[in-house]
């Protein structure tokens, strides 16, 4: 079964991101909100051990951009960048071309970060 992520503010400017369907779940994702005059800046934390397989992790960054594109446009600014920060032990490789350390037989030590602009 694939999850679907569900969002939750923290606070004003701090989200988290938990499957729907297990509300006890640690927080799988978190994303703070830096605005500056005519930009904005998504912080996340991806804790990827809560990540169960590769179509998971590309549902939970569509949800983080989901959540971008919202702010950027209640914030009314030009511009946003997402930034990622993926750390953890995953069965699953992110993505090929990101560097991976395996930790075990099966398991993979994540600790990878990349950026992107929220596309307008």
């Amino acid at each position: 079964m694939i999850a679907l992520w569900q969002t939750l503010p923290i606070s004003k400017e701090l989200y988290g991101f938990l499957p729907e369907a297990n509300w006890h779940e640690a927080w799988t994702a978190t994303a703070m909100i830096v605005e500056t005059e005519h930009k904005l800046e998504i912080h996340t934390d991806i804790h990827v051990y809560y990540v169960k397989n590769k179509e998971e992790f590309e549902l939970l960054l569509e949800a983080i951009r989901h959540l971008a594109s919202i702010k950027k446009e209640e914030m009314a600014k030009e511009s946003c960048v997402i930034h990622f920060r993926c750390k953890g032990i995953s069965t699953f490789t992110l993505d090929d071309s990101m560097p991976v350390q395996h930790y075990s037989d099966r398991d993979i030590l994540v600790d990878v970060e990349f950026s992107e602009e929220l596309a307008s």
